[in-house]
């Protein structure tokens, strides 16, 4: 589960690093906690990275990669100052491609 405090709906994604694969993860109640939905889980041990995306009132980008390794029941919080910004669209695709 992935909280995001001080946000509006941003895409949120998990990029699972050991496969190279990524998911969507979904915020079904607009509390500001996402999950993958009930039908699915990640495996306890594994390396993986949050991804959020943001834009602002005024046409700027925003982005947070925050690492991290599931353990049982993970609970992960990434604030605005875990936010970078701003940036520019090759900016996220570049720190993007720099993931393990």
């Amino acid at each position: 589960v992935l909280h995001l405090a001080s946000f509006k709906t941003p895409p949120v994604f998990i990029y699972y690093n050991t496969i190279n694969s990524v998911a969507s993860l979904y915020d079904s109640d607009n509390n500001g906690i996402f999950d993958l939905g009930a039908s699915y889980s990640t495996p306890v041990g594994m390396d993986i990275s949050f991804i959020v995306l943001s834009e602002n009132s005024n046409g700027d980008f925003y982005y947070a990669i925050v690492n991290s390794t599931i353990i049982n029941g993970h609970y992960q919080t990434i604030s605005s100052s875990d936010m970078m910004g701003p940036v520019t669209a090759s900016d996220v695709q570049n720190a993007i491609n720099m993931l393990p």
